[in-house]
């Protein structure tokens, strides 16, 4: 049983293995581990931005709020953001962490 007070075992842990809420996605839901992709459930592709790809992660869109609950678990937050290479020069995005109500990082557009 883990508690909020627990502490995480060593080494990474990635937001897609953690028990995160998707709370809007403007296009489909949220994907675990690919892209958006469209309107249906694991209709995306390998997440790739800039030509790396990534086994693990969220794929969302624009307008897209995702909730992950750490209970104070942890005290570093690492990630790679941007636009899938799927959507080519179409796309643009804001991407934006807070933590306790408290916003931590904002990329430019």
């Amino acid at each position: 049983m883990v508690t909020a007070n627990a502490t995480p075992p060593p080494g990474p842990r990635y937001v897609s293995d953690l028990a995160w809420v998707p709370v809007a996605n403007a296009w489909g839901p949220v994907e675990k581990d690919r892209s958006n992709g469209g309107q249906l459930a694991g209709d995306g592709r390998v997440l790739t931005i800039n030509g790396a790809t990534y086994a693990k992660g969220l794929g969302v869109t624009a307008r897209a709020e995702v909730t992950v609950p750490l209970g104070g678990a942890y005290r570093t937050f690492t990630s790679d953001v941007g636009i899938d290479d799927e959507v080519g020069l179409t796309g643009s995005a804001v991407f934006v962490v807070v933590v306790d109500g408290v916003e931590r990082y904002r990329s430019a557009t």
